[in-house]
């Protein structure tokens, strides 16, 4: 609501013992108007406006709408997609320090685990326990439509529009399902990291979240399960050990754990499964490319990961960083259901970076590369005359067999 709130304190004492403050508030303009752009060699291009109304009632309400273009290009992308939502923000909801947040939305994005196209809503209480704590709980109905390659269907006559893997009875096809999941998202997070403002750099301190979220699936067949995930980013200011000045040279790690309980792997909504790689997990792999996967490379997720990153920030002057990390995790599953499906392993991607400082956070651009390149003969088929990829369906382009050289990432803020 406030662009800038100061006081004033009198100097002149009165009978009571003190003296009077005067504060100064600076109202916020009404309406906002902002815009976002991102690239990354595995998701794309990315690019969207917000607009706000801040104080909608005179209660400080909030009301934001907001539109994004994605997945323009990218090796982890098969077409254009688009991400849409209205928030409504009811701040100090029933208490101080409590807040209700009514949203909707429309997603779509062509993937090579899935496509999906997405109406979602929900409603979130959130409630500041104290400085550093901090809950919420909500409700959230998805209406989805999901087109994934299927797990193989067995059989030696390929049905229309499925690929046979040469030399087994193996068939792939693309299957559609409609999953109306309901989900009652609980999550409790602590930030230690005492920012003046959230477009600072955190140095020193920790950053940790619980999320457990119950969910029912509706489809065929029906599921219910549990996806619980927990992730801590630590910071720690390395002027106590070096002979730096305080924030120049900050160490960042940041460690990542979930697992999905209650349903097999395929009886979860792909969208709903693990998947690992990309700026988010494991740099210097395409996004979702960690995992168990199709003989053809595609993602299949998985019900469990596990991923750790560790960078090391610099700062150099008053506008340029640099930056040093080493992603690793990995997806698991039972793979029992999945004949000839190509399990995984721990990967492990490192890379360098530069950062561009501005008074809204630093531009960041980082260069990834894999440690373990699977090459282009990696997804093999057994019995199958000679290793290498299938190729795909008609419409539906095979990821690239193997893992790119490197992987770049541009956008605002660091990746952790």
């Amino acid at each position: 609501m406030f662009n800038q709130v100061s006081l004033d304190i009198g100097t002149a004492v009165d009978d009571s013992g003190g003296v009077p403050i005067t504060f100064k508030m600076r109202e916020r303009l009404r309406h906002g108007v902002s815009v976002s752009a991102a690239y990354s060699s595995d998701l794309g291009g990315s690019g969207g406006v917000t607009w706000t109304e801040r104080n909608v009632f005179g209660n400080a309400e909030q009301l934001s709408l907001a539109a994004r273009v994605i997945n323009l290009g990218g090796s982890s992308t098969t077409g254009v997609g688009y991400d849409t939502s209205a928030k409504y923000l009811m701040p100090d909801f029933g208490r101080r320090d409590q807040s209700l947040q009514f949203a909707v939305g429309a997603l779509k994005q062509s993937l090579q685990a899935y496509d999906q196209t997405a109406r979602t809503t929900g409603v979130t209480l959130s409630r500041k326990i104290s400085s550093v704590w901090s809950v919420s709980v909500g409700g959230a109905t998805t209406n989805e439509r999901i087109i994934q390659e299927n797990t193989m269907i067995q059989g030696t006559t390929p049905i229309p529009g499925s690929k046979l893997i040469p030399g087994t009875n193996v068939v792939l096809a693309d299957v559609t399902r409609n999953y109306t999941l309901m989900a009652v998202p609980l999550n409790v997070a602590l930030d230690t990291t005492n920012l003046a403002s959230p477009l600072e750099d955190p140095r020193r301190g920790m950053r940790a979240s619980l999320s457990v979220t119950p969910t029912l699936a509706l489809a065929h067949p029906n599921a219910k399960f549990i996806i619980s995930q927990i992730n801590v980013a630590g910071y720690f200011d390395l002027n106590h050990v070096l002979p730096t000045d305080p924030g120049r040279t900050v160490l960042a790690a940041r460690a990542l754990a979930g697992l999905a309980e209650g349903a097999g792997e395929f009886s979860l909504p792909p969208d709903q499964r693990f998947y690992a790689g990309g700026s988010g997990t494991i740099r210097g792999y395409r996004y979702q490319a960690v995992g168990p996967a199709l003989p053809d490379g595609t993602p299949i997720g998985g019900t469990a990961i596990r991923a750790g990153s560790l960078e090391l920030r610099q700062r150099f002057g008053t506008n340029f960083g640099a930056a040093v990390f080493v992603d690793a995790g990995e997806v698991t599953a039972n793979l029992n259901a999945v004949p000839d499906a190509v399990p995984d392993t721990l990967r492990i991607g490192a890379g360098v970076g530069v950062r561009y400082y501005t008074p809204i956070g630093p531009i960041r651009f980082d260069v990834a590369v894999p440690t373990q390149r699977r090459r282009a003969n990696y997804y093999t088929v057994p019995g199958a005359p000679a290793p290498g990829c299938v190729k795909s369906t008609p419409g539906r382009p095979s990821p690239a067999c193997g893992d790119d050289a490197f992987e770049i990432y541009i956008g605002l803020g660091q990746a952790f």
